[in-house]
């Protein structure tokens, strides 16, 4: 009983944490305007650009895929370097810092945000991608096959993942 009261409040100081994380990113009229450009930008170019221009190569291998999902990522920078060095520049990672949160939810929430913001933009572009090809050129093989499409979104996860991991340790290194 003990420690599921503790994973229960840790999981509370998480959410805490990561809703904290996207309140902060769309207070401001900057931040929506950034949040908004930045997934318009990735639609656009990635999710409708890029698999027209690859065409049916781009629904028929998983691979041009995988290739193609670190691209949106580079939109993806801007938050994940915000997590710890916006706090430490806006002077509230100390007071964040001794708070009641664990160090544990408070790194562990702002890598969920960034995931989870990144994963999200990169299942909207290939959403739109898959339904650019399919209007363009029927419905892509890739569609057809459940392992392919299921190994592109397991990839597109891990991608997602490592990107915000990445773009955390970094944030909370500079």
């Amino acid at each position: 009983p003990g420690d599921r009261r503790l994973m229960r409040r840790l999981a509370g100081d998480i959410a805490v944490v990561f809703w904290q994380e996207w309140v902060e990113r769309l207070a401001t009229v900057d931040g929506r305007r950034s949040l908004l450009t930045s997934i318009v930008a990735s639609v656009a170019f990635f999710g409708v650009l890029i698999p027209l221009a690859a065409g049916a190569l781009w629904a028929h291998e998983p691979a041009v895929i995988l290739v193609w999902a670190w691209m949106p990522m580079f939109f993806v920078v801007d938050t994940a370097a915000d997590t710890f060095a916006g706090e430490r520049e806006r002077n509230t990672l100390e007071t964040l810092l001794v708070s009641r949160l664990s160090n544990r939810a408070i790194l562990t929430g702002k890598l969920l945000a960034v995931f989870a913001y990144a994963w999200l933009l990169l299942l909207i572009c290939l959403a739109t991608g898959m339904l650019a090809v399919t209007v363009v050129m029927g419905v892509p093989p890739l569609l057809r096959n459940p392992g392919g499409f299921v190994l592109v979104l397991a990839m597109t996860f891990l991608v997602a993942l490592f990107t915000a991991a990445a773009g955390v340790a970094i944030s909370m290194r500079t």
